[in-house]
């Protein structure tokens, strides 16, 4: 979440449950190794739309005011 400018304890405090069901849906993922590299090279903003479940998610909270 950092990598993709959401702060996580801010997440944790506002919106526990969505927190929660994101980090079911990672613990779930197929795609760890492309995120892990993605995440490695600095390059996640550009890439996790293409194979992060969480990517819808990510982009609603992303559009939230003050993220």
């Amino acid at each position: 979440l950092g990598a993709l400018g959401i702060d996580r304890a801010d997440l944790a405090r506002t919106e526990p449950m969505v927190l929660r069901d994101m980090e079911r849906v990672c613990a779930l993922c197929h795609d760890k190794r492309q995120c892990d590299r993605d995440l490695a090279a600095g390059t996640s903003a550009e890439h996790y739309e293409g194979y992060c479940l969480n990517a819808t998610t990510i982009n609603a909270l992303a559009r939230q005011p003050g993220q």
